[in-house]
């Protein structure tokens, strides 16, 4: 099926297809596009009150629950992604949601976090570089003048 004479967002909407556009300085930005623009969140995992000492993480009680429902996530295309950090200390998930309340539920879901094995942190990500995204924002000796002049102007140096 061709479309045609359609701007390329609502295309790509109709289409529900991740595709490249430009962003403000010309660069390549990927979106994954579900009727709106998604937001990009970081979910910090740390042993909570369930969590066994000494015993592994991937050995922790329903962590092969929460990898299968962390992997139905990915293959929707929401998780960007997600893993354990060194030494069986807790993981992190970085994610896209239309909203705050998407996440929220999801990670409430999770079985990890049901059990008490994990608590959570969300963070709104506004990330400035990513490869993932081919994102560069370009700072250089131009931008530390420019802050330093408004930073001067605002009495902060």
């Amino acid at each position: 099926m061709k479309i045609t004479n359609l701007p390329l967002s609502i295309t790509l909407v109709f289409l529900n297809i991740t595709k490249p556009f430009l962003n403000k300085r010309g660069l390549e930005r990927k979106f994954y596009f579900k009727g709106e623009m998604s937001m990009r969140y970081l979910i910090l995992l740390t042993p909570s009150i369930n969590w066994r000492d000494g015993v592994v993480l991937h050995n922790q009680p329903f962590m092969p629950e929460h990898a299968v429902y962390v992997q139905t996530e990915y293959n929707k295309g929401n998780i960007v992604l997600a893993g354990p950090f060194g030494g069986s200390t807790g993981g992190a998930i970085v994610i896209d949601a239309d909203k705050e309340e998407d996440v929220v539920k999801f990670i409430e879901n999770d079985p990890t976090v049901k059990n008490g094995i994990f608590s959570f942190e969300i963070k709104q990500w506004d990330y400035k570089m990513s490869k993932i995204e081919n994102e560069n924002p370009g700072f250089d000796q131009g931008y530390i003048d420019y802050k330093h002049k408004i930073q001067k102007e605002l009495g902060i140096i």
